[in-house]
């Protein structure tokens, strides 16, 4: 008797707490062309005080929804995918503006 009254309650309370997580969550949407910056630990480990983002790179090719490949700015092509939570926009929102842009 008890078990379907735990899961009822279970399930409204995954539900608030992907609600309040979806909330927090800034999306990110990527496109070809676009300059990012890719995350210094995802291939190897960044100590105290190295920098935590890498410098600019081009996004050449989006593999599927969360994967794509870089090419740094010289052109040359990095060797593998990377993932989306590894990146971030290089350029912030409030300069993409074309106002800001020089």
């Amino acid at each position: 008797m008890r078990a379907p009254l735990a899961k009822k309650h279970y399930n409204s309370d995954s539900n608030k707490i992907a609600k309040a997580y979806n909330a927090r969550v800034k999306p990110r949407n990527f496109q070809v062309g676009d300059l990012v910056m890719r995350k210094a630990e995802a291939f190897g480990p960044a100590g105290k005080l190295d920098p935590k983002w890498e410098d600019s790179y081009k996004l050449v090719e989006i593999v599927n929804g969360r994967a794509y490949k870089l090419q740094q700015l010289d052109g040359m092509n990095i060797p593998r995918t990377w993932n989306i939570t590894n990146s971030k926009n290089s350029i912030p929102k409030f300069a993409q503006q074309e106002k800001f842009l020089y």
